[in-house]
Formats: C-alpha cells, structure tokens, sequence
C-alpha cells in the first residue's frame, strides 16, 4: 500500500446489523468508522 509500518494500534468503530426470521440470520450489515482512524493516523489527508 506504500504505507510506512507504525506499529501503532488501529481502533475501528462498528456496528453489526443481523436481520434474523425463523431463528436464522438472512441479511446482514455492517457499518464502520474507518474516517476518524485513517486522518488520526495519517493514512489519508484531509481536505
């Protein structure tokens, strides 16, 4: 990716999202804040 290895830890917010009829999963979402954590970390610029 060109990006130089920090070492430093990564901390992504999320949320799943299960849709569940009958006792079964049939959809599934998932939702993350991966913006905060890259400009945190310098892995992409802001504008």
């Amino acid at each position: 990716m060109g990006i130089t290895p920090t070492n430093r830890m990564l901390k992504i917010t999320r949320v799943n999202i299960d849709k569940v009829v009958n006792g079964k999963i049939v959809e599934h979402w998932v939702a993350a804040n991966t913006f905060e954590t890259f400009l945190e970390h310098r892995l992409m610029k802001s504008v």
